[in-house]
């Protein structure tokens, strides 16, 4: 009679599946405070339009412009129902009560943030309770950038205009670090897709004065008219490091994985062990 312990087929199944579900990235999409303040856009779409500044080669103010238009039609791809953005012709510098995206020279100075790995600031405007304009700035240390990097900075800071925050995800072109060059994954993700889709129901409600939200309806308590004030800017920097990092889940897998082995061996292997006698 011999006798010897086997691992069951159904052990290792249920040890894949828990090392499977802490694997998975729980990530969602976060919102930016203003617009959880109850701040939101009177009418869409947003009209963009790009400074024409002299200074700059033609071709670079060219760049700027098809990549926004591709940024703009990237989002649109995603959800072709959601009419956010809308880029205009460009516009002269100094055109004041418009959009703009520009080119800035002087960005350490117009957004307070030193440093060459700031990529772009999004800057909102808002006339209680509404967003009444907004400013993409782009740091003109980047101005040979390949048009590619442009439309993956501009789908960035696009999200920030109407209210999409800095995501957890760093596979999300949200993330509040953009890897640049051709092999970086980065794109629009579901939960990125899922914030754009609350925000287009959310912002509807506002403007139809039906949304339940709380902060909304205190913000209209506190309205004055023509009270203007600055919100909170969004900046985004380069990732250096050109990898999509760890997450969280790789870190879960690694401690549970561990756990388990800890356990295993403390136990002499009899964990989830049947005796097979013959």
């Amino acid at each position: 009679m011999n006798s010897e312990y086997k691992t069951p087929g159904s052990f290792f199944l249920i040890v894949l599946v828990i090392l499977t579900l802490f694997s998975i990235k729980s990530f969602g999409f976060n919102l930016t405070d203003d617009f959880k303040e109850g701040f939101f856009w009177q009418n869409l779409p947003i009209n963009l339009s790009v400074v024409d500044d002299q200074s700059f080669e033609v071709e670079r103010i060219s760049n700027l412009e098809w990549a926004l238009e591709q940024a703009i039609a990237q989002w649109s791809l995603e959800a072709p129902q959601l009419e956010f953005w809308r880029a205009d012709a460009s516009v002269a510098p100094n055109t004041t009560g418009v959009n703009i995206v520009k080119w800035d020279r002087d960005f350490a100075l117009s957004t307070g943030l030193q440093g060459n790995q700031y990529l772009a600031v999004t800057v909102r405007r808002a006339v209680i309770p509404f967003i009444a304009q907004v400013e993409i700035l782009m740091n003109a240390y980047y101005v040979n950038l390949p048009k590619n990097d442009l439309v993956k900075i501009l789908i960035h800071e696009l999200g920030h205009t109407i209210g999409l925050d800095h995501s957890e995800d760093p596979s999300s072109i949200m993330s509040a670090a953009i890897r640049l060059g051709p092999y970086s994954n980065q794109s629009i993700q579901t939960d990125d897709m899922a914030g754009l889709s609350y925000i287009h129901t959310e912002m509807g409600s506002r403007q139809a004065g039906t949304s339940s939200d709380p902060a909304y309806w205190e913000l209209r308590k506190t309205q004055e008219q023509n009270s203007s004030t600055a919100l909170p800017s969004c900046g985004t920097i380069e990732d250096i490091n050109k990898h999509g990092g760890g997450g969280s889940g790789s870190f879960l897998i690694s401690f549970v994985f561990g756990l388990l082995l800890a356990f295993c061996f403390g136990k002499n292997f009899h964990l989830g062990l049947i005796k097979i006698i013959d």
